[in-house]
């Protein structure tokens, strides 16, 4: 098993190595817009349940569920800053737990846009993998 500083050092690298990644909202938003499963649909409601329980404050924003490609990411979120809108995009090619935490993470980036502080991209990451982190971890 891995001691916390591992974990820690573990999800930073991996923050890192995202937020030197191209943004994968427009490729998973271009993908084939497809019907979820009720099982994705109750993931989603838990994952939003999980964040506002932790403490996240999360606006009105709509769910594209898509036919990702394997080559692209399970999820993306889309925020326009002027009109606020949110559209975060899911994979339904993602196993439950993975989805859970898919959500959470683009759930984490929807608080931090909507909450009108400015972060970098590798803070972005760095704090939704560490709020993934806390949450998964109850």
């Amino acid at each position: 098993m891995l001691a916390d500083f591992q974990i820690r050092a573990v999800l930073d690298n991996a923050a890192r190595a995202a937020a030197r990644e191209p943004s994968t909202a427009s490729a998973l938003l271009a993908c084939r817009r497809v019907t979820p499963m009720p099982w994705h649909r109750d993931v989603l409601d838990a994952a939003v349940q999980r964040a506002r329980a932790a403490g996240l404050t999360i606006p009105v924003f709509t769910v594209v569920w898509v036919a990702g490609e394997p080559d692209l990411a399970d999820g993306a979120i889309r925020y326009d800053y002027g009109t606020r809108a949110a559209v975060i995009a899911l994979s339904v090619f993602t196993d439950p737990h993975s989805l859970l935490r898919t959500c959470l993470h683009e759930l984490a980036h929807l608080s931090d846009f909507s909450s009108g502080h400015t972060y970098s991209r590798a803070d972005l990451e760095s704090r939704a993998e560490h709020f993934v982190r806390s949450v998964m971890m109850c």
